[in-house]
Formats: C-alpha cells, sequence, structure tokens
C-alpha cells in the first residue's frame, strides 16, 4: 500500500447512461478548505450564473478524469425541427446518431455534464458539510 491518506479518490459509476460511464473524483473529505469554502460561497450566491461558474471551476479541480461521458447540450442544428411530423420516428432517427464524448474536465466541458452527474458529484460534498 502506498503511503499517505486511505480513499483519496471515489469512483462513481454511471452504468444508467451509458456501458462503462463512470467519474473520478478526488476525495472532497480531503480537500484544502478553501476548496469547501468555493462550494459554499457559490452555494449561496445570489447570482446563478456566477455560483454556476464557481461551481464549475471547483468540480473541474475536482474531477480527475471521466469514461464514456458526453455533453448534455448536443447540437440539433443539423436536424428540421420546424415540422418534426412523426416525433417517435425524430427520436429514433435523434437517437441513433453517434455522440462525441468530451474532452479532458475542464470549466468548460464540466459545464456540458448532464445535470445527473453534477448532482451526483455535489452529493459527495454534501456527505462532507451536512451533519450526520
Amino acid at each position: 500500500m502506498a503511503d499517505g491518506y486511505q480513499n483519496r479518490f471515489i469512483l462513481i459509476p454511471f452504468d444508467d447512461l451509458a456501458d462503462g460511464c463512470s467519474v473520478l473524483i478526488r476525495n472532497p473529505k480531503l480537500l484544502p478548505p478553501d476548496k469547501l469554502e468555493a462550494v459554499s460561497a457559490a452555494s449561496e450566491s445570489s447570482d446563478p450564473g456566477a455560483a454556476r461558474q464557481a461551481m464549475n471551476s471547483v468540480m473541474a479541480d475536482v474531477i480527475v478524469a471521466w469514461h464514456n461521458v458526453y455533453p448534455a447540450d448536443e447540437d440539433l442544428a443539423d436536424i428540421d425541427l420546424d415540422n418534426p411530423g412523426d416525433l417517435a420516428a425524430l427520436m429514433e432517427t435523434l437517437e441513433s446518431r453517434s455522440q462525441e464524448p468530451l474532452g479532458r474536465p475542464t470549466v468548460d466541458t464540466v459545464a456540458r455534464l448532464p445535470l445527473t452527474i453534477t448532482n451526483r458529484v455535489a452529493e459527495e460534498f454534501k456527505k462532507i458539510t451536512t451533519p450526520q
């Protein structure tokens, strides 16, 4: 076993989103106080845009890597949505399209994560800030 703290990282699976979809994060219990203060300040900000940007910045520092993670804001500009007709057929067409995975974790790519992932990572912060 390596020297240092135990459980420095947490692997969070998201098998319900995609096969092998997972996110590896630093354990929030072991973060320096300034990171936790940034999370707290972001959650208490009256400016939603500033709060989101601050949280994305913290998450970009906390998320080490991910696998099979795709953007939540898929571009549909090449699809004619003015007269979609059969919505079931349109959904089948959309679902059959390939998605490009997100690049490495940065503030910009974290901002494009699905809400399911950001909420689950945020739960790890809540575990250390909520009295048990």
